[in-house]
């Protein structure tokens, strides 16, 4: 796969979702990591993550590691924007030192 697209599911897609995307904090892969959001079914999951940044528990780095959106289209864009900005840098440790 050249990125991770996340609609919202069952259990099995919130755990793969967060696998993901703590992978991709770690530096275990360079590949986008978006939440697709149409009818906000996320809205709580992303609600929770806010207040674990605002406790400390998730840096800012690791949260512009995940990205969201409502619309097909800017998820589209998102990976896109996310790949040809891969190309440029290696991945993100997400804020996670050795």
């Amino acid at each position: 796969a050249d990125a991770f697209l996340a609609l919202p599911g069952g259990i099995g897609t919130l755990e793969e979702l967060m696998e993901v995307w703590t992978a991709r904090c770690l530096g275990m892969h360079d590949k986008p990591v978006v939440g697709l959001d149409p009818w906000g079914d996320f809205g709580l999951l992303r609600q929770q993550v806010d207040h674990w940044q605002q406790q400390g528990f998730v840096r800012d780095e690791a949260i512009a590691e995940l990205a969201w959106t409502t619309e097909v289209a800017q998820a589209l864009d998102l990976i896109a924007d996310k790949l040809a900005a891969a190309v440029r840098q290696p991945p993100s440790r997400g804020g996670i030192e050795a």
